[in-house]
């Protein structure tokens, strides 16, 4: 995967609209209290917070990929995928010994809205079949919720 830096410099460049990050916002006075509570406000945008948790969701998403690399059931547990997901990969990787699955997952379609985040990749399944290697490429949709401060895989598709 690309570096962090590099893939938030184009979600910065994109434009890339992220929801909820117009209700992440701090109202702080243009000038000191008037009389009859008239203060006029000024809406300062909070990105930082937007652009942390998007740096949390992708981070998870390494985690994720690099548990399937290696084929460590653990690391993907703690990633977030649940025991009957967890089952299915250890038959996989049983059956498919040789086989690899990677994302790649553009920063454009990462959503995130308060405490939730999905995000449309396209996976690619190698499988050796006798001599040859098959790809096998389709859609697939993360679903992240943030627990505690962490956000953690919640659906796979």
């Amino acid at each position: 995967m690309k570096p962090v830096s590099f893939l938030f410099a184009l979600f910065v460049a994109a434009g890339v609209s992220v929801a909820g990050a117009q209700d992440r916002t701090l109202i702080a006075s243009a000038s000191g209290p008037e009389v009859g509570g008239n203060t006029p406000a000024t809406v300062i945008p909070i990105p930082c917070q937007v652009s942390s948790d998007a740096t949390m969701v992708q981070e998870r998403l390494i985690q994720f990929d690099t548990a399937l690399a290696s084929k460590n059931l653990v690391q993907l547990e703690a990633a977030g995928i649940q025991p009957v997901s967890l089952k299915r990969w250890q038959r996989f990787f049983k059956d498919n010994p040789e086989a690899t699955v990677t994302d790649r997952c553009p920063i454009a379609s990462l959503f995130i809205m308060d405490d939730t985040a999905s995000w449309n990749c396209i996976e690619t399944t190698t499988i050796n079949s006798g001599k040859k290697q098959m790809a096998l490429e389709h859609m697939i949709h993360f679903a992240f919720t943030k627990r505690n401060g962490a956000w953690l895989i919640a659906d796979r598709r």
